[in-house]
């Protein structure tokens, strides 16, 4: 969890000062990557809204790659009108830098005994060019630590033959830990000066000239469980459908469709166990569809690998300018290829208008200016703000930024837009409880002080200055005791679902903190009671009708309640409020009855 954040040290240190800070941020910052630049000696192909960029893996009979391709034998349609190509890199003229994401869960170690994976992982690397660079980065209940290096390097083959296994997974931290370490190597410099003097070698960010020559990819090897990951499985979607590299998947065990019934004492508990192992593989596959990636399903590892790494070798990188103006949702996408080659394309691309690799330039900028400059360090993050104004991270350093320029009054009401942005974000909580401290509005300081106390975090020193100034509110020791909530995100395998289902989350953190004692908070683990979002139906075409359940869990004594929810229009905002309001209140009156009963 320490890893993978896209802030400069300057700007990490003063924003990621406690833990619980990486959960408003770690993904949402993700959500801010964009491609850098690819080029071969001619054309540039620039990243953002202006430019698409399609992924496609062309192969011939015997799943061998095909070279040599040029512009002239690509036709490239989207929603059935074809584009002209501005930019056809093949292969062979662009270097690889690959991250390398291995689970080294129990669960892996129990199908495949020790040292298979760790053998297949080496072929893999065997098989990689001399120019190419790899991140290797191992994970089970902890994530890394991950090591760049060539093919061959000592470090990285040790680091396979070494890490030992442990026994939970932390799959979508480890691969928003892949996104941030190939963006840490590739900067975007369309807002960053570039340094004076670039190193050299896997290990150093590449140079201006570097970044425009070289792609980008994720491998993850994995059985697709994910059981202690600070990071939702929505936060990994909605940052992969930004990035500009594929993420390929290879499904292994219960991910891989691969168990086997004889291990089981019951049918039933059979097709409990396949049905999840379904789940777990949509849901790794919409990861490489959206990512313009490839799901591998293969028995054996060492088979998986060399699937992908066909697929790599075998993929160009076709550009073509983006249509005006930009209609935002999912745009089909289908390539033709002269010859009677196999081809692997991503299906289609979800654009919004949002140019996010402006705004990780943008943050970025800011976080190199915070600690000297943070007027320049606030113009940068005012722009961020501008790009991208449903993110909560760029709200949260305009915040930081102000309070470093002493405009307190400005770093609360950032604060507050991070916080509607991203209820339960603690960090943020206990921001506003020292800043409005300091502005004296006492009844504020109570309110979030006494969350993030809930919450199980260190805010005695202003809980104990407020008792000393202030009165007690009457109703404290309620809040104090009062039951702590987690709302997961939906765990539907659905990239426009997902997308679609953000505001009704927020407004489900919202609703649910209208009452002063229930604390929203960011981990399943710190919680009394979880609500899921559970979705029935969403129709696709307007009005878009809305049909979920509220699951309310509570997590001590294994009761549930579920409570239907019904919007007829998702986009008519009085309607979703009025509509999860009423939910909400039938969620809240089940849980206090449960903490009333258990008194």
């Amino acid at each position: 969890m320490r890893m993978g954040i896209h802030f400069h040290r300057h700007l990490a240190a003063e924003l990621l000062t406690r833990r619980y800070a990486l959960h408003v941020l770690a993904v949402l910052t993700l959500l801010a990557q964009g491609a850098a630049e690819a080029q071969e000696p001619a054309p540039i192909f620039r990243s953002g809204v202006n430019m698409t960029r399609i992924k496609v893996a062309v192969l011939d009979d015997d799943g061998a790659p095909v070279p040599g391709l040029k512009a002239g034998d690509f036709r490239v349609f989207e929603d059935g009108d074809e584009q002209t190509l501005d930019v056809v890199l093949a292969p062979a003229d662009v270097p690889l830098d690959v991250a390398i994401v291995v689970d080294f869960s129990i669960s892996i170690d129990a199908e495949w005994a020790d040292p298979q994976a760790r053998d297949a992982a080496e072929k893999f690397l065997d098989a990689l060019s001399d120019d190419d660079c790899v991140y290797l980065l191992p994970f089970h209940h902890d994530v890394g630590p991950g090591v760049w290096g060539s093919p061959d390097d000592a470090a990285v083959r040790q680091l396979i033959r070494e890490y030992p296994y442990g026994f939970s997974t932390k799959l979508h931290d480890a691969i928003r830990g892949a996104h941030a370490a190939l963006d840490a190597r590739a900067p975007d410099y369309s807002v960053i000066d570039p340094p004076r003097a670039p190193g050299t070698g896997c290990r150093a960010p590449l140079g201006p000239d570097e970044v425009l020559r070289r792609r980008a990819a994720i491998v993850v090897l994995t059985d697709g469980e994910d059981t202690g990951s600070d990071v939702q499985y929505a936060d990994v979607l909605l940052a992969s459908h930004e990035a500009s590299r594929p993420v390929f998947s290879v499904a292994v065990g219960l991910a891989g469709g691969q168990e086997r019934r004889s291990r089981y004492a019951s049918f039933q508990s059979y097709r409990r166990d396949a049905s999840y192992g379904a789940a777990l593989q949509d849901r790794l596959a919409e990861l490489s569809r959206v990512s313009g990636g490839h799901l591998v399903t293969q028995r054996e590892i060492r088979d998986g690998y060399e699937e992908v790494l066909a697929l790599l070798r075998g993929y160009y990188l076709l550009g073509y300018r983006t249509p005006q103006p930009v209609s935002e949702g999912w745009h089909v996408v289908a390539v033709e290829i002269a010859g009677n080659y196999e081809t692997v394309t991503q299906p289609g691309i979800y654009r919004t208008s949002t140019d996010y690799g402006a705004v990780r330039g943008a943050l970025r900028a800011a976080s190199e200016k915070l600690g000297t400059d943070p007027a320049t360090a606030l113009r940068m993050l005012e722009m961020a703000v501008q790009l991208a104004p449903e993110m909560a991270t760029p709200q949260f350093g305009l915040g930081v930024a102000h309070e470093r320029l002493n405009r307190f009054a400005d770093a609360r009401r950032a604060y507050e837009r991070a916080l509607l942005l991203s209820p339960g974000a603690i960090e943020v909580r206990a921001r506003l409880a020292r800043l409005t401290l300091r502005l004296a509005d006492y009844e504020a300081t109570w309110l979030h002080a006494l969350r993030v106390q809930r919450a199980g975090y260190d805010i005695v020193g202003v809980l104990d200055r407020l008792e000393m100034i202030a009165s007690v509110p009457g109703d404290r020791d309620a809040r104090r005791r009062g039951p702590r909530v987690a709302t997961p995100k939906p765990l539907t395998p659905d990239l426009e679902a997902q997308l679609a289902l953000r505001p009704v989350w927020r407004e489900l953190g919202r609703r649910l903190e209208e009452e002063p004692t229930i604390t929203v908070v960011p981990s399943k683990t710190a919680a009394d009671f979880v609500i899921r979002m559970d979705l029935r139906k969403l129709e696709t075409n307007a009005p878009r009708r809305l049909d979920m359940r509220l699951k309310v869990f509570d997590v001590y004594e294994n009761k549930d309640e579920e409570i239907q929810v019904e919007v007829d229009d998702l986009e008519d905002p009085a309607q979703l409020s009025d509509a999860m309001a009423r939910g909400v209140e039938k969620a809240r009156e089940w849980i206090h009855d449960r903490m009333r009963k258990r008194r």
